[in-house]
């Protein structure tokens, strides 16, 4: 698990894997989610900064969810909760992703 604890935002990667180009491939993709993740909580406290709201009142958790790891898949629910000072209500997000392990061997431009 790669994580950023500033943030508190983590992705799993792949450490062993039959096929080292479709790991590779992956983990990337994994690290550009977990990116995106570190973004996205960084532009809600700052949002929150910018109007004069006190940041430490406003909240994000982020839990990843490896529901099937294996040769052929890879399937994984991140859920998302955040508060902005400020706004009248909480968010949420649940996004699920799957990867199919043995396409991507077959073709690398999946």
């Amino acid at each position: 698990m790669q994580t950023d604890t500033r943030f508190k935002v983590s992705m799993p990667i792949l450490t062993r894997f039959p096929d080292k180009k479709v790991m590779e491939k992956v983990n990337a993709e994994l690290a550009e989610k977990m990116k995106a993740g570190r973004l996205a909580v960084a532009a809600q406290f700052q949002l929150s900064d910018s109007e004069g709201d006190d940041a430490s009142s406003s909240d994000f958790s982020h839990s990843v969810f490896v529901g099937m790891v294996s040769r052929e898949i890879l399937s994984m629910t991140v859920n998302e909760d955040w508060y902005t000072a400020g706004t009248p209500h909480p968010n949420q997000t649940t996004e699920v992703f799957n990867y199919d392990l043995v396409e991507r061997a077959k073709n690398e431009s999946y």
